[in-house]
């Protein structure tokens, strides 16, 4: 599992990376960046993760046109995130 994990963090700061990028080479109307700053209990935490899991599924939920050739199609990565700024 450690060989896992590690592949892991490696696949997100790559993901990361790539989304950084995109502010100056993609242009705004192909990507969406959203965030803010919020302070919260551990309480209001757990129910962000939870809406944050909800989004995820919902997102892997969406449905493609099966009638759209393959090449009109684009690729994206949805990444959403929460880190603690305070503490550890």
């Amino acid at each position: 599992t450690y060989i896992y994990k590690l592949s892991l963090a490696n696949y997100h700061k790559q993901m990361l990376q790539i989304s950084a990028e995109s502010i100056e080479e993609v242009s705004r109307e192909k990507r969406q960046i959203l965030a803010f700053t919020k302070s919260l209990s551990p309480a209001g935490h757990e129910e962000a993760k939870r809406i944050i899991e909800k989004t995820l599924r919902e997102l892997e939920n969406i449905k493609n046109d099966d009638s759209e050739a393959i090449d009109e199609k684009e690729l994206y990565h949805f990444h959403l995130i929460n880190v603690p700024l305070t503490g550890d």
